[in-house]
């Protein structure tokens, strides 16, 4: 596999997945274990398969080519990348995705750690904005591709997001992120690919500490939730990733010491 055929995604998004559906709102918050994440942007949170991919392909376009600046080209042309099929109209695809990326364009992240030592109680606290500039020009209809080359369509991360992500992100092979529709199986297969990729004995982990990680609503409907969440982990394992073993149990699952998703010579972590 050579370093274009991998996607790169941050290694927070990794912990603290988007949200499966449209959360309706500008806030969103994940809490797993000691941390959270909170997402705000004035148009809405990017959400589900298309918000992931909108994410995943601008990092990997800015740390592949060095650059906080990403050339989108024609949204036509993106939706290709994401190999989906241009449509007009309010619910057509040109439109979802110029809605991915106002949202992603107004996000800004605040992740805080809660900590303990020696009877002393610690926050630490990480604010950061994840664009400078977005330009976006399109037309009404599926045809793009007529618009003039000065019509430039480009992306520039923050300075702090840019940095972020050249140095904390989880590489993935491009072909089976994209492939899975799911977002929630997007999200385990991420994460498989980064827990296990130095796990060296095997991890125990209950539903509890699961479901607020890759669920967007805990608490509700939990054994709907964890039939759902172990056919998608049988899809990761079954049609992406077959080295990983996963294990389920009644109080939840188990890890054990696997073949990596991605070999250090395909291209390094950056966690």
């Amino acid at each position: 596999m050579s370093d274009l055929e991998l996607t790169y995604i941050p290694s927070l998004l990794v912990q603290n997945p988007l949200p499966l559906k449209d959360p309706k709102g500008n806030v969103f918050r994940r809490t797993t274990g000691a941390q959270t994440l909170e997402l705000l942007s004035g148009p809405g949170i990017p959400f589900g398969h298309h918000g992931r991919m909108t994410m995943a392909l601008a990092v990997t376009d800015a740390i592949r080519n060095k650059t906080p600046t990403v050339n989108l080209g024609t949204v036509t042309g993106w939706l290709r990348r994401l190999e989906v099929s241009a449509t007009g109209g309010q619910r057509g695809t040109i439109f979802s995705v110029r809605n991915q990326f106002h949202r992603l364009a107004s996000l800004f992240l605040t992740w805080t750690v809660r900590r303990e030592r020696n009877g002393a109680y610690g926050h630490h606290q990480v604010n950061m904005g994840v664009t400078k500039e977005l330009q976006m020009w399109w037309t009404k209809n599926e045809h793009e591709a007529n618009l003039p080359t000065l019509f430039e369509n480009y992306l520039t991360f923050s300075s702090d997001f840019f940095e972020y992500i050249s140095k904390h992100s989880v590489p993935a092979d491009l072909e089976i992120y994209s492939r899975f529709q799911a977002p929630r199986a997007q999200d385990i297969y991420a994460w498989l690919a980064w827990k296990l990729n130095h796990l060296e004995e095997p991890l125990a982990l209950t539903w509890s500490a699961l479901e607020p990680q890759f669920s967007d609503r805990p608490q509700v409907n939990q054994r709907r939730w964890r039939k759902d969440w172990l056919e998608d982990a049988f899809e990761v394992v079954t049609t992406g990733y077959p080295g990983a073993k996963v294990e389920g149990t009644d109080t939840g699952i188990i890890l054990k010491p696997s073949s990596k998703a991605i070999k250090p010579k395909e291209g390094g972590f950056l966690i």
